[in-house]
């Protein structure tokens, strides 16, 4: 993704030159493939003669000069679709691991994805888009909403 096109994502304008991303980082490890989002005056100060690809700051805040940029109002939000953009981890397959064991009176969606040796005791209910990873036991009655990670 290209700095032009994260802006765009994250519905705010490029300031300074477009560059090709890789990766969100944070100021210790940051290049010149790298966004890295600052929230404050002493965290953008540390960033005075890094190379960095872009940096994501709130409207108003003071930045080191010449370092390419976005601005947005709210950093949690920008986080959260930064952290989505960059995940470039495969999806997990639906479905559950034969070794898991679900117990007759548990409710599983379709759309769930239970791993290697999970347990789901008696009335447990697990909602869509959740996965329940290697060795966890979901005890009886428990009820787990969907798009959960567990």
């Amino acid at each position: 993704m290209d700095s032009a096109s994260l802006a765009a994502l994250l519905s705010s304008r490029l300031e300074g030159e477009s560059r090709l991303l890789r990766r969100l980082a944070d100021w210790q490890t940051t290049g010149e493939d790298a966004v890295v989002v600052v929230g404050d005056a002493a965290q953008a100060q540390r960033m005075a003669g890094k190379a960095v690809g872009v940096l994501i700051a709130p409207v108003g805040l003071e930045l080191p000069p010449d370092l390419p940029h976005i601005r947005i109002e709210d950093s949690r939000l920008a986080l959260a679709k930064l952290s989505q953009a960059f995940d470039h981890r495969p999806p997990v397959a639906q479905g559950v691991h034969p070794s898991a064991f679900v117990h007759p009176s548990a409710e599983v969606s379709d759309e769930v994805s239970l791993g290697p040796r999970v347990v789901l005791e008696a009335g447990a209910k697990v909602a869509g888009g959740t996965r329940i990873g290697a060795g966890t036991v979901v005890g009886a009655g428990v009820t787990i909403g969907p798009n959960c990670l567990i």
